[in-house]
């Protein structure tokens, strides 16, 4: 599948600033972790017309935001979704405990046609995999505009900041990782982490924050 420039039109980019705001209404959860949750919000849309809305924690604590508009619309397989287009602020997860459904695999199998992503998920052991296995996928994927891009990256500094600096009393932040043809890989820090001035192998991508392969 090709990869082809979406120009987003007024009304995709009006989904993109409700999907924003949504996020900034995020429920913290308490975690055992204590790692600050990704602010998340999603709008699902078809014919120009809302299907659905959800932000991160609306629907239960915890429930990532795809999960909630999928719930709101009558659960898995309710077919609701069939050809629908994904604003999401966050790149769909690739991973979660055995009892979930990645989001990612959700939107695959509820037949969604079109995902747009306003940022990436900043774990380098799982950045851009949700949007690999969506455009593996034969889903169309497209960027939110570079303005909102910008915003959701500042709203989203906190859980950023868990893959950028060590956190000395719980969470070291050890890996490093290179950006290659698309591929994403990771090595163990050649030696042991420092603690100096509270940062922890701090992790640097090797370009900016990045837009959709081309």
């Amino acid at each position: 599948m090709s990869i082809r420039r979406y120009e987003p039109s007024d009304a995709d980019i009006g989904w993109m600033r409700r999907a924003a705001d949504l996020a900034r209404h995020c429920v913290r959860e308490a975690r055992p972790d204590r790692m600050p949750p990704p602010p998340v919000g999603v709008v699902a849309v078809r014919d120009g017309a809302e299907l659905a809305a959800a932000y991160r924690g609306e629907t239960g604590p915890g429930d990532h935001a795809e999960f909630g508009i999928i719930t709101k619309l009558g659960g898995e397989g309710s077919g609701a979704l069939a050809g629908a287009t994904i604003y999401t602020t966050l790149e769909p997860c690739t991973e979660r405990t055995e009892r979930n459904t990645p989001c990612a695999t959700r939107l695959i199998d509820e037949g969604v046609s079109r995902v747009f992503i306003g940022a990436y998920d900043p774990n380098p052991l799982v950045r851009r995999l949700g949007w690999r296995r969506m455009h593996d996928a034969g889903i169309e994927l497209c960027d939110f505009t570079p303005e909102i891009r910008h915003e959701l990256l500042e709203l989203l500094a906190g859980f950023r900041q868990i893959y950028t600096h060590g956190q000395p009393d719980r969470n070291h932040a050890t890996l490093d990782y290179n950006r290659e043809d698309g591929h994403f890989l990771t090595r163990p820090p050649a030696e042991p982490p420092s603690r100096r001035s509270g940062v922890v192998a701090a992790l640097t991508p090797s370009t900016p924050e990045d837009r959709l392969a081309t």
